[in-house]
């Protein structure tokens, strides 16, 4: 054996070593190199920057780490001769195929050429025929695991079995018995995304190209093709094929304005489909929250879209917006307008608000005095808000005028609180807080404010 091989063998027991110690794996003790590596071994793993010194112990002992993570991870895997190594105790005392510090090991192990094709496939096998016990909680976590594999392994026999799997939980599993779906707990849905994507690229595509064709459940086959043609393979044909044809099977609107969402982003080209559909929803009005969404998605398209920009459809888009904003019947929806006008068009007079309200001011022969008053409010492209303009005669978030407050505070030094309250029609706690807020002010002024 040579030298390298020497130092690559005890690199590898070092590795494995590191590994086991869980929380200190990365962090190497002199005295437990030098026991698995000799002098001249270790001044050339030093050499080479496969290890490195990186401090020193409140002791005085060096400390040693190898380069990276990786570098020790890839030096494990090829020490593991045996695939059964992993699965080494049990389910209690947590072997490496559950310990997620061995999980990029066992990908390594998985990546070897000198591992024959049988022990991959027997060790694939094993992992998707994890007793189900514990409420199947670490049947999905090998089954993962295994789909994670399938990227240094795509070639495996269990290939298409384990995408299938990871479909019906990802999505749903359709049950003939019951003429009904399965959905799964979002915790499981959601480990079946992330290991849809850490899973052989070709295989998740191809599973999700047949899913999308042949599930018959439109919002199912929406979910599928806007994966498969956003995030695994961008601009997929068959995904927007598939949201081509499911438009024509919805019957709800917002399903509709979300296939026609999805279009918009994979098709990087004029979809007339989509902009037909949204268009027909806004003219036909179902529900003025409906028409909203379809006017904000037809915006949002239009600005990807300069080829329809500043034409008729948008002009659509700005007016219907501009119409549920001045005269919607619900306002939350009339809020939601705004903000959705204001992130398409930030420029539109409607995107800035007059908001009226009713100030107190000094009694004219006895009655009482409101100014209704336009409070002006103007949006700020740049910083999302849309700051009250302001005015001289009345301080902010106040509900009467200077000068009333002022005639308060100097009728309260006549009469009493309650005396005061009674005359000029407010609460005693209004009238005292009056006070005592120009009282401060002029404290701290010195001086009289303007009637």
């Amino acid at each position: 054996m040579s030298q390298r091989q020497q130092l690559n063998h005890a690199l590898g027991k070092l590795a494995l070593q590191a590994i086991a110690l869980n929380l200190a794996r990365f962090r190497l003790h002199h005295h437990t190199v030098i026991e698995l590596l000799e002098p001249e071994l270790l001044e050339l793993a030093l050499q080479l920057g496969w290890l490195n010194q990186v401090g020193v112990s409140t002791t005085g002992t060096k400390i040693y780490a190898f380069y990276h993570s990786t570098f020790q991870e890839y030096f494990a895997a090829r020490s593991i001769a045996d695939r059964r190594y992993f699965f080494t105790g049990d389910i209690a005392t947590n072997p490496a195929i559950f310990n997620p510090y061995w999980h990029e090991t066992i990908l390594f192990w998985f990546g070897r050429r000198d591992v024959a094709v049988s022990e991959k496939e027997a060790f694939i096998a094993a992992l998707i025929d994890v007793d189900n016990e514990c409420g199947k909680f670490y049947y999905y976590r090998a089954y993962f695991l295994a789909a994670a594999a399938l990227a240094e392994f795509p070639e495996s026999i269990h290939s298409q079995e384990i995408i299938d799997r990871l479909l019906q939980w990802r999505f749903a599993k359709f049950i003939p018995a019951q003429n009904n779906w399965k959905f799964y707990p979002l915790p499981i849905q959601d480990g079946a995304r992330v290991a849809l994507r850490k899973t052989d690229l070709a295989a998740a595509i191809c599973g999700l190209e047949i899913f999308a064709q042949t599930v018959k459940n439109p919002f199912l086959c929406w979910q599928a093709a806007h994966s498969l043609g956003k995030v695994f393979d961008p601009g997929n044909a068959i995904a927007i094929q598939a949201l081509v044809h499911s438009i024509e099977l919805v019957t709800s609107g917002d399903l509709q304005i979300k296939i026609c969402e999805s279009l918009s982003r994979i098709d990087p080209n004029y979809n007339r489909i989509a902009i037909d559909t949204l268009v027909n929803i806004i003219q036909t009005g179902k529900t003025e929250s409906l028409t909203r969404k379809a006017a904000f998605t037809l915006g949002k398209l239009s600005l990807q879209l300069p080829e329809i920009a500043n034409n008729l459809i948008f002009d659509l888009t700005i007016k219907t917006l501009v119409q549920i904003v001045e005269s919607g019947q619900d306002r939350a929806n009339q809020i939601v307008a705004l903000d959705n006008l204001r992130q398409i068009f930030p420029t539109h007079p409607s995107t800035h608000q007059t908001r009226p309200i009713l100030i107190r001011d000094l009694s004219i022969f006895g009655q009482l005095v409101y100014l209704k008053v336009p409070r002006r409010q103007f949006y700020c492209p740049n910083c999302k808000k849309s700051p009250t303009e302001p005015l001289s005669w009345l301080n902010k978030k106040q509900r009467q005028t200077t000068r009333y407050q002022e005639y308060i505070y100097n009728r309260v030094k006549e009469l009493t609180v309650k005396q005061v309250s009674e005359n000029e029609k407010m609460s005693e706690d209004t009238v005292q807080d009056i006070f005592h807020k120009i009282a401060r002010l002029k404290k701290k002024t010195g001086e009289h404010l303007n009637a």
